[in-house]
């Protein structure tokens, strides 16, 4: 482990600052190149990974006070004496319409003054007026997209037709779903430990993969380009030579693209553009 980090070490201050280093490249084995890259993005995936990782652990105190509190409300939630029949696709209650259920004065917002309303003579177009999270009509659920926010556009719809059996819901039965999941509910820190690691875990090692197979394919055109003026200008360099020493010369560009992602900057073209720049160094001076 410790040889093999020595000859990463070694390879990156030469990739990094020495053009003559790239004559060498060019004759090694192809592998040696791929592990190079590899433990390139490597390191800056497990950078990435630390950040989610701390995003999380900053997030994560008040997992289980929300969840806590949102178990508590859920036991008041569902009215005594409402019923909920799903029959045929058809959707029926026995509590007079539309039955709605507000938010809390201080969750109210301009778009959502209500979690859910029932009203099974509304149709879907009138979803934006009930200024509801959920709503229910005779045959469909209508609810927000993730990414609609307050587009009211862009919203789910969910057909009762879709059910495979009939439903019917009521207080009792609401409670037992409830007493089900309460002992899992006060355990959410413990779930969502095991998510985060997984996760992360997840990320490093497919994450690593698919940004590593994303730059190689990349570099087949870059390389590419690189060859035809190798060609032009005489350079004597065969294809995989060049694609060998573009290997190493990504490295100034992965850096720099990873310094401005980290900045939230954005500057059109400037991976392509150093990764010309200095090939072009290291190959035709």
């Amino acid at each position: 482990m410790a040889k093999s980090f020595k000859t990463f070490w070694y390879s990156l201050k030469r990739s990094l600052t020495d053009f003559s280093y790239y004559k060498e490249v060019a004759k090694a084995p192809f592998t040696f190149s791929l592990k190079y890259l590899y433990l390139i993005v490597l390191f800056f995936t497990l950078l990435t990974a630390i950040q989610i990782a701390a995003g999380y652990a900053s997030f994560r105190p008040s997992i289980q006070p929300a969840v806590n509190d949102f178990m508590t409300r859920a036991k008041t939630f569902y009215p005594n004496d409402l019923k909920i029949n799903i029959v045929n696709g058809n959707l029926s209650v026995n509590v007079p319409q539309p039955f709605v259920v507000p938010l809390k004065k201080s969750e109210q917002t301009e778009s959502y003054k209500n979690v859910l309303v029932i009203d099974t003579s509304a149709k879907i177009d009138d979803y934006p007026a009930f200024k509801t999270y959920i709503l229910a009509t005779k045959n469909a659920l209508i609810y927000p997209s993730r990414q609609s926010q307050n587009d009211f556009s862009t919203n789910q719809i969910f057909y009762f037709s879709s059910l495979k059996n009939n439903i019917s819901v009521d207080k009792s039965i609401y409670d037992k779903l409830l007493t089900k999941v309460s002992p899992y509910a006060y355990k959410a820190t413990q779930f969502t430990d095991v998510i985060a690691v997984l996760f992360t875990f997840a990320y490093v090692v497919f994450g690593s993969v698919f940004k590593l197979l994303g730059i190689l394919m990349g570099l087949l055109i870059l390389a590419l380009v690189v060859w035809v003026f190798n060609l032009i200008f005489k350079k004597g360099h065969d294809f995989s030579e060049v694609y060998k020493m573009s290997m190493h010369a990504i490295t100034w560009p992965i850096i720099v693209s990873e310094v401005l992602n980290y900045f939230n900057l954005i500057v059109p073209g400037a991976y392509v553009i150093v990764f010309f720049i200095f090939v072009a160094l290291a190959i035709f001076f």
